[in-house]
């Protein structure tokens, strides 16, 4: 899996035209700076639906997620420049995307665990690239179905996984019923999409 995709793809903001550097990495590989890159990525984005769930925001396990060695990570690095030539230099960590191949109710499947851009980069193309990506791994490995779970609270990130082809999943959590009959929705749903594989 470590040709996909090639080493370094490429994307140009379409707004501001700065360019940006697209690259596959196992969790191992990754420094201790590169992980808190990424962790306050998660943070920054993420904290406040975590702690509006039951599960409330947990750091120290999220740390240790993110660190599961069967964890992939597609990098996206701001494009470092040298005499207006980009050079191979390693730039900023500006969003990243981690997947894993799993089993789910006895079928395999590639999970999503995270996707975080920062602010700069949300609106721009980028998710979608990068989720295109995502599914062209799973394509390539055999698997025939990509998940993820989604805060129900974040109507935005619902809305973006549903414009590209995103649905609930038959094995998302059903709402919760109260003594006085009333329905109330779990924290998070979880949205899936069929994208081939073997057969």
């Amino acid at each position: 899996m470590t040709d996909i995709p090639s080493p370094w793809t490429s994307f140009t903001h379409p707004a501001t035209g700065e360019k940006y550097t697209i690259e596959l990495q196992n969790s191992p590989n990754l420094t201790r700076d590169e992980l808190a890159v990424c962790f306050s990525l998660v943070e920054e984005s993420s904290k406040g639906d975590y702690s509006a769930s039951k599960e409330g925001w947990k750091p120290a396990a999220k740390r240790r997620e993110m660190r599961l060695l069967e964890l992939k990570y597609l990098l996206v690095r701001s494009a470092e420049v040298s005499d207006g030539k980009e050079t191979e230099k390693p730039g900023n960590i500006e969003a990243f995307v981690s997947f894993m191949p799993t089993i789910e109710d006895e079928q395999e499947v590639l999970y999503v665990y995270e996707i975080h851009l920062a602010p700069t980069l949300r609106r721009s193309g980028l998710g979608r690239q990068l989720m295109m990506h995502v599914e062209g791994v799973a394509g390539k490995i055999g698997v025939e179905k990509v998940m993820l779970s989604c805060f129900t609270r974040n109507s935005i990130a619902k809305g973006f996984y549903e414009a590209i082809g995103y649905e609930k999943d038959e094995y998302s959590p059903l709402p919760r019923v109260l003594r006085d009959g009333r329905e109330v929705e779990e924290a998070y749903v979880i949205l899936s999409k069929r994208v081939g594989g073997a057969h």
